[in-house]
Parts: C-alpha cells; sequence; structure tokens
C-alpha cells in the first residue's frame, strides 16, 4: 500500500466527486461545493502550490479533513478511480495537470522520467567531473544499483555514453530535462 492509499478510499473519492470537477483540457480543479462558511470558493479554481526541496513544485487540494496531491484528484474524477501506482508529469512539470500529461508508472519508471536535479553541477545528468583523474565520469542507476560507464576527457563522449545507457535501459525520451 503506498502511503497516499490510507485515505484514497471508496468514500473519500465519493466525498471528491461531489466537491469538485475536473477539466482535462486546461489541468484544472474548480470547487463546486464547499463545507462550512466557505461559499466564496465555488466556481473558483481549487488547491495550494507546494514547492518541494528539490524545487518542484505540486498542487495539493483539501477535501472534507484530507489533503490530495491535485494531479491524483484528476486522475479520479478522469477515470472515475484513484491511480494504482505513482503519477508522472511527463513534462516534468507539477502544475500541469492536463489528463494528456499524466500517466501510471511504477516509482523505477518514474524515476526514469525524473528532471535534471537543480545541485546538478556539468549540466547533463549522470555526468560529473572527478577531480583526482581529471576526468569526466558517467554513470546511470538501474533498479537502485549504480553502473559506472567510464571515465572520459572529453565531456561529450561521456554525455553520449550515458545517453547510450539511457537508451538501454529504457528510460524516457524527456529524462534529465530541466523542470
Amino acid at each position: 500500500m503506498t502511503n497516499y492509499a490510507k485515505h484514497e478510499t471508496d468514500e473519500q473519492a465519493d466525498l471528491v466527486r461531489e466537491t469538485l470537477s475536473y477539466d482535462p483540457e486546461r489541468g484544472i480543479l474548480i470547487r463546486v461545493k464547499t463545507f462550512g462558511n466557505r461559499q466564496d470558493r465555488v466556481s473558483k479554481p481549487a488547491g495550494n502550490v507546494r514547492r518541494n526541496k528539490t524545487g518542484g513544485a505540486y498542487r495539493q487540494v483539501s477535501v472534507g479533513k484530507r489533503s490530495h496531491y491535485s494531479h491524483r484528484v484528476c486522475y479520479l474524477l478522469y477515470y472515475g478511480h484513484w491511480p494504482n501506482g505513482q503519477l508522472d508529469h511527463i513534462d516534468h512539470d507539477g502544475l500541469n495537470n492536463k489528463i494528456d500529461n499524466l500517466r501510471v508508472v511504477t516509482q523505477s519508471e518514474n524515476l526514469k522520467n525524473a528532471p535534471m536535479r537543480i545541485d546538478n553541477t556539468s549540466g547533463h545528468v549522470g555526468v560529473t567531473w572527478h577531480k583526482g583523474r581529471k576526468k569526466w565520469q558517467a554513470g546511470i542507476i538501474v533498479n537502485r544499483s549504480y553502473h559506472f560507464l567510464g571515465r572520459f576527457d572529453d565531456i561529450d563522449l561521456a554525455v553520449s555514453v550515458r545517453k547510450q545507457a539511457e537508451i538501454e535501459f529504457g528510460y524516457h525520451k524527456n529524462h534529465g530535462n530541466p523542470r
């Protein structure tokens, strides 16, 4: 069971359906019902932006006393059931909840479509400068295991070897693109 599945019940899904509507082409949730004295929120976009430590941002929405990632709610409202797994934002934009930008993936698949980290110093995923050897080093992680791809005098060769490994190991074509 995933960490979010605890409150992704049929009961919570019913509450979401009566509280929110989804526009799949624009990727936004609209509040159609509120609880308590917050009638000013009806017919307005729902949710708040939350930023994470890696520079990404996701929208979250509260329904009843539960908070949900908006992309999971969008999936529920479009397909009629909670996603069975993680949702990947294909273009790396966690705020783009258009239905054609969301896909259900395993954690391993999700990691194969990760944006470039904000602390990357080479400008290329999986390529680092090895100070001691004064060479560019390439590597890739597959199934939680680091695979050393070699050290190179030329950064372009290191990048090329890394890109070939991404193809070989089934990485998404967007992997490593900036957010």
